[in-house]
Order: C-alpha cells, then sequence, then structure tokens
C-alpha cells in the first residue's frame, strides 16, 4: 500500500514539471515563429510570413490569456499577412487584434498604427468607404504624432486614402496625394527602380480614368523603359505594359505605334491558337436600352475577322437581338486582338466568336 502511495505522489509531483516542460517548449515555439514570420515579411515572402503567422497565433491561442501582449501581436501579424494575401478575412483578424489592444494601449499609441492601416485597406477592400475613412484618420493621427518622417508609413496611408478619394469622385484631392506619393517614390527608390515603374503605371491609370491620355502615356514610356532594363522581356509585366502602351497610342489613334506593340504582344505569345485568341482591349457595348420584363438579361454573339493590322474586320451579328447586336457590333470593332504570327508574319483570322451579355441593371 505504501508502494502505491509513493508512486502516486511521485505521479502528483512530475505532471506538473512535464507540464511546465511542454510549455516551455512551445513558447520557444511561438517566439521562433514570431521571429520566422518577421523576417518571411520584411523580405516579402508572403506565403511563408502566412504560415508562420498562423502558426504564432494558433500557439498564443493555446498559451497566453486573452487581452494579453502575446495574443495582440500574434493576431495582428496574422492579420497583416492575410492583408497582405488579398484574404478578405483579414478584416476579421484586425477586428480582433483591436479588440487584444483594449486595455494595453492607449488610443493613439504607436502600436495601434498597423491595425489602423490593416482595418481601413480591408475596409475599403470590401467597399465600406465610411469604416475604411474613420480608420486611415486615426492611423493618420498616430503617423503625425509618431512618425511623421517615415516615407514608406506616409506611402502606405497616402495610397489607400487616394483610392477612397477616387471612388468619391474627389479626383484633385487624388491627384495631389499622386503627386506627393510620386515624390516619395523617387526618395525611397530612385527613378529607376522596379516598384518606382510600377507606380507610374498606377499613375497611368489614374490619368486614363480623367481621359488626360497624353499624360498617362508619358508616365506608360517610363515605366516601360524601366521594365525594359530590369526584366526578361517575356514577362508578365513586359507583355502588360505593351498592352498599357497600345491602348494609350489606340487612344491617340497613332495606328503606327500601336500597331507596333500589338504586335510585341503577338511576338511574346507566338504559340497562341485560334481557339485562345482573346481581346488584349476589351470594350464594354455603350447601349441604352431596355431588356424585355420576361427577361433579366439578353446575350448577342458576334463573328468577326481578327486581322494582321490588329483591327477588327467584317463583324456582323450571328446569334442573338438585332437591336442589341448593333451595340455589340460597335463595340467588338473597338477591340484589338494581337495577331497570329506564321513563319513571323502576322495572319487574319476570321470566324472567330465573341460573345457578350446585356444585364438588367436595377
Amino acid at each position: 500500500m505504501r508502494r502505491y502511495i509513493l508512486i502516486l505522489f511521485l505521479i502528483i509531483q512530475v505532471i506538473p514539471v512535464l507540464a511546465y516542460a511542454v510549455d516551455r517548449d512551445k513558447e520557444q515555439e511561438f517566439l521562433e515563429a514570431l521571429s520566422e514570420y518577421n523576417k518571411a515579411w520584411e523580405t516579402s515572402r508572403d506565403k511563408e510570413a502566412y504560415d508562420h503567422a498562423k502558426r504564432a497565433y494558433i500557439l498564443s491561442q493555446e498559451l497566453y490569456d486573452e487581452g494579453s501582449k502575446q495574443q495582440f501581436y500574434a493576431t495582428k501579424n496574422f492579420a497583416m499577412a492575410r492583408g497582405r494575401l488579398g484574404d478578405r478575412e483579414a478584416l476579421g483578424s484586425f477586428y480582433e487584434a483591436l479588440g487584444d489592444a483594449q486595455g494595453l494601449f492607449e488610443e493613439n499609441s504607436p502600436e495601434m498604427l498597423d491595425v489602423y492601416v490593416g482595418l481601413g485597406k480591408s475596409s475599403l477592400s470590401v467597399f465600406d468607404l465610411k469604416k475604411a475613412r474613420k480608420y486611415l484618420g486615426k492611423a493618420e493621427d498616430v503617423f503625425k504624432k509618431y512618425f511623421p518622417k517615415n516615407l514608406a508609413v506616409e506611402a502606405e496611408i497616402l495610397t489607400a486614402t487616394s483610392s477612397i478619394d477616387i471612388f468619391r469622385r474627389k479626383y484633385r484631392s487624388a491627384g495631389k496625394k499622386y503627386e506627393r506619393l510620386l515624390d516619395i517614390h523617387l526618395q525611397l527608390y530612385g527613378d529607376e527602380h522596379l516598384v518606382t515603374a510600377l507606380f507610374y503605371q498606377k499613375i497611368a491609370g489614374f490619368y486614363d480614368s480623367r481621359g488626360k491620355i497624353h499624360e498617362a502615356l508619358e508616365f506608360r514610356q517610363k515605366a516601360h523603359s524601366i521594365l525594359m532594363a530590369k526584366l526578361p522581356e517575356d514577362s508578365a509585366e513586359i507583355r502588360a505594359s505593351h498592352i498599357g502602351l497600345l491602348a494609350s497610342y489606340d487612344g491617340l489613334r497613332n495606328e503606327k505605334e500601336a500597331l507596333k506593340h500589338c504586335l510585341e504582344i503577338s511576338r511574346l505569345s507566338d504559340d497562341i491558337t485560334e481557339t485562345q485568341m482573346l481581346p488584349v482591349l476589351a470594350v464594354a457595348p455603350k447601349k441604352d436600352f431596355h431588356l424585355p420584363a420576361s427577361k433579366a438579361e439578353v446575350s448577342v454573339v458576334i463573328e468577326f475577322t481578327a486581322g494582321a493590322d490588329c483591327r477588327v474586320h467584317d463583324a456582323r451579328i450571328a446569334e442573338g437581338n438585332r437591336a442589341f447586336g448593333k451595340a455589340a457590333v460597335k463595340a467588338v470593332e473597338k477591340m484589338r486582338f494581337p495577331p497570329r504570327l506564321v513563319d513571323g508574319k502576322p495572319v487574319s483570322t476570321p470566324g472567330l466568336r465573341h460573345e457578350m451579355t446585356f444585364t438588367r441593371v436595377n
């Protein structure tokens, strides 16, 4: 009997020691996950950052009390990793981090910056402009108080708030923010960096939306020069740049330069088949119409020839409502299809079909 009592006593003594050892191992794993997350985040290895952040988050839920600093930082990092990957669930994670922060930090403390920026950008991604403005305003307050010289933080906030301005059609305000963003990019990266090139393309898109084609072309040309110098010519970025330049020259009715870039797109896609031909410039039909009461949508099929000159020829209504077909024909005629190359020379492709659907808008 004494023997069993002694064994039971030893078990009671050993269990807490074993539990402590397990917790210590998990704490070490938690700290390592946070460290690896930081390394991956700083080097833009986004999927790795997500995996490490997720592991740290799970461990924080097991090891630490709700509302602890460990849970706050783990949740915030997990939310940021989700946000960078475009995960819609990031918004919920940022709200969880906001809840963890209550009782730990003051509302405008520096620790809250990433949470406010994340909540603002995530709200913007689901078109909740009111919440986006609210949290980006809080982020701006923290930035001005604690990080006024941090250009990267300023750029992140300006990028998000300029998008809100565009949604709200406050183009003058957005334009001023783009000017400041351009200045920041030049200070941070110089005028020959890939990041600067990508921002040039973003500015070009903004000018396109304002109908300022010449200004858009100027920035697309700058971006293209950098991309051609830095990347392989068959890269997706180079192809996208040719498409942008084609759009600009097409808008300016510069047929020679438009065809030049259209043929470059063909050359970069020289193995394309007839069944794979898609427009690089797609145009939506312009038509004021009233659908029959019994139909929610009407489809029209247009048959045409994709010419060697990158233009659409002989477009006609193959199937569908003729009233809607006329609008569809005009839209298809404005599209641009890079021609197939045979022995290195562009050729026309007849008999292509493109379907357009007109949907009732309430």
